[in-house]
């Protein structure tokens, strides 16, 4: 257990953030308010692209050294829809970077 506590206690922080940021995406709130989604994505993004690098970097590996070949093709996938997810994310904050066209 301790080995994922890390992991588990981003978990709780992520779906807080993502909480946070939901509740501000309608369209009226946007239209209203664009900085309020910005500011709770440049809140989450450094969260989020720690977690996943840890998943990336510890996880990932630790559980391809399993002799089990399911939990190891299992891990490939989780870690490349991880990078692309990463990739994607990216690519989002580099387009929306001003708060006005989010609105």
């Amino acid at each position: 257990m301790y080995r994922t506590e890390r992991l588990r206690a981003d978990h709780d922080q992520l779906n807080d953030l993502l909480d946070s940021l939901e509740r501000v995406l309608s369209d009226e709130l946007l239209a209203a308010n664009p900085f309020a989604a910005r500011n709770r994505f440049i809140d989450l993004m450094p969260k989020l692209l720690g977690h996943f690098a840890v998943e990336r970097g510890v996880l990932c590996p630790h559980m391809r050294r399993t002799n089990d070949a399911k939990v190891v093709q299992l891990t490939d996938r989780f870690d490349a829809r991880l990078a692309q997810a990463v990739t994607e994310f990216k690519a989002f904050n580099k387009r929306w970077t001003v708060a006005r066209w989010i609105g």
